[in-house]
């Protein structure tokens, strides 16, 4: 009996860690591998990365340059240390936050299923992380990663690249994910991937979340804002679960765009989606997502718009900053317009478009950021009025564009087409 519990003992203490012997998933690696040099043998003790400078846990394997040391976590350069035990900690969370609660593959039905995902530890000058797959061998994920974006904790690159290599695994689990619909969904999915693992996201990554708040006018999906921006994917997992962006990566068609997915398996129209999408832009006025409303306090109310007075009392979006597809302007409203408890505004959309569109109401927050949000409305002209609720402290005038059919744009077209550009949407309002 006491060599039984010996033997239990010592497993436990080893671990699985380096013995890929007791690991239940195969560690394949690549002839040709991507910032690794030609011909590099991993079995040999001589080659820059061998499996002696590697660490495995149950879905992932880091490897690392031999000039790092057996053990980089005792390095003294403070910009090549890195913990390669810390990092499979966390990078195992990740993965299983990723399949379990996400659900970006399905358990038994997937390429991941057999194969670890490989960590490449770079040492050169790029000072970007990347993440994704092999196109020799897309049965494998793949990260790759400079010792500047691993040095400590939180790792959000690890985060946000091992997100990169679950959207390659729609793909090669015989999906087609968003291949066709450019970069902006890739990049914003991974951001919304790694703000789920580290909620506190908005506050270690804040110049995002600044980046943003300067530019809520661009589109929906506009690149200028695909990594500051994962907020409509969280409004979506709010209102539909957590597997809803999951859901949207595995049932995405050909040709398709998020929107277009979205609309086809919510079976919602595109004056739902329009009013949709205006609920989820003026709860970010407030961050009023439940998951991080109380972490987001700081950041409530920073919103501003810069407005032209016209010589006839109107004020209207100046050019830099008019609404795109489903972009909005938040435009705080002055106390002394406020009569009665009252306050009126008169709309007027001014694009010659027949896709053009509006979607306007109020926002009012007392200081304790109980947010009240007024009706939404969508007439071209029109006027609106807002009866303001007891102690409130900053009221807001929410504008969003939005286009009466949606269209998908391609910043990026094949060679000989068109390059396409965002809808801009012209208003004009006036205080009564």
């Amino acid at each position: 009996m006491n060599r039984i519990y010996f033997y239990i003992i010592i497993f436990l203490l080893i671990g699985i860690r380096g013995l890929s012997q007791f690991s239940v998933k195969e560690l394949f690696i690549p002839e040709k591998l991507w910032k690794v040099p030609e011909h590099n043998n991993f079995n040999d003790t001589a080659s820059k990365y061998n499996r002696n400078y590697m660490r495995q846990s149950a879905d992932v394997a880091i490897i690392w340059p031999k000039n790092f040391g057996l053990h980089p976590e005792l390095l003294t350069d403070p910009t090549k240390r890195f913990n390669p035990d810390s990092i499979l900690d966390a990078s195992e969370s990740f993965y299983k936050y990723y399949v379990d609660t996400l659900g970006f593959v399905e358990k038994g039905n997937s390429i991941s299923d057999k194969y670890k995902i490989l960590f490449v530890v770079c040492d050169d000058d790029d000072g970007t992380a990347y993440g994704g797959g092999s196109e020799e061998n897309p049965k494998i994920g793949i990260l790759w990663t400079p010792t500047s974006r691993i040095s400590y904790a939180p790792y959000g690159a690890v985060a946000h690249e091992l997100g990169h290599v679950f959207q390659t695994f729609v793909s090669t689990d015989g999906g087609v994910g968003f291949t066709s619909a450019g970069q902006s969904l890739y990049e914003m999915t991974s951001q919304y991937m790694l703000w789920q693992v580290y909620p506190t996201w908005m506050i270690f990554e804040n110049y995002h979340v600044k980046a943003f708040e300067k530019q809520t006018y661009l589109a929906f999906l506009h690149p200028d804002n695909m990594y500051h921006s994962p907020f409509i994917l969280e409004y979506w997992s709010e209102k539909y679960g957590k597997n809803i962006i999951g859901k949207l990566w595995k049932s995405a068609e050909k040709g398709e765009d998020v929107v277009v997915t979205y609309k086809r398996i919510q079976k919602v129209s595109q004056k739902t989606f329009n009013n949709e999408m205006f609920d989820a832009d003026r709860h970010l006025i407030t961050w009023d997502l439940k998951r991080i409303k109380d972490l987001a306090r700081p950041y409530a109310n920073q919103f501003s718009t810069k407005l032209d007075t016209l010589s006839t009392g109107w004020l209207k979006s100046d050019s830099i900053n008019l609404p795109q597809n489903y972009g909005f302007n938040a435009i705080e409203i002055p106390k002394q317009y406020v009569v009665n408890g009252k306050v009126n505004i008169q709309f007027k959309g001014l694009s010659t478009d027949t896709n053009a569109g509006w979607r306007y109401g109020f926002v009012a927050v007392d200081q304790e950021l109980h947010t009240t949000y007024g009706k939404t409305e969508n007439h071209t002209k029109g006027k609106i009025k807002f009866q303001i609720p007891a102690n409130t402290t900053h009221l807001w005038f929410v504008v969003m564009g939005a286009p009466q059919q949606h269209t998908i744009v391609n910043l990026d077209p094949p060679k000989g087409q068109k390059k396409q550009t965002f809808a801009s949407y012209p208003y004009q309002f006036k205080l009564l």
